[in-house]
């Protein structure tokens, strides 16, 4: 598979990834924007998260950790196997029933409610991805 280098000629053939994770066949070397867009909307939320300072990032979901769901009874199993990447199994899980759509998953237990506040704002309830989201809908 040959990486992908905006610097780099691409020709009929080759196989890229984009940022999100997507191997592209590259059928037309005149279509090189969808490239940069698709891009771009799977750096939207990440992009949103720092203008908010509700920070997020792409979770990573090898195919290895699918491994961890599996079910001798049912198609998929909710808890993963392995007391670790909990976070990976969740959005495993999760990307199971929605197919190609895009989607963020944004878990709001963890910052649900801060003893000490970071420095724009007080100690508290916050309600974790208000923002983010009001600033990514904004944007659109």
């Amino acid at each position: 598979m040959i990486p992908y280098r905006p610097a780099a000629a691409i020709r009929p053939g080759d196989i890229v990834t984009s940022y999100a994770g997507k191997r592209v066949e590259i059928g037309n070397t005149d279509a090189e924007e969808r490239l940069i867009l698709i891009d771009e909307l799977a750096q939207a939320i990440i992009t949103s998260g720092e203008n908010t300072a509700e920070r997020c990032w792409r979770l990573p979901m090898p195919e290895d950790s699918r491994e961890l769901l599996k079910s001798d009874l049912a198609d998929i199993n909710n808890n993963s196997s392995s007391r670790y990447g909990g976070a990976i199994a969740a959005a495993i899980f999760l990307s199971k029933s929605i197919g190609d759509q895009r989607w963020a998953h944004i878990d709001i237990a963890g910052p649900a409610f801060v003893k000490k506040g970071p420095d724009y704002s007080s100690p508290g309830a916050k309600g974790f991805g208000v923002r983010l989201l009001c600033d990514l809908i904004d944007g659109i």
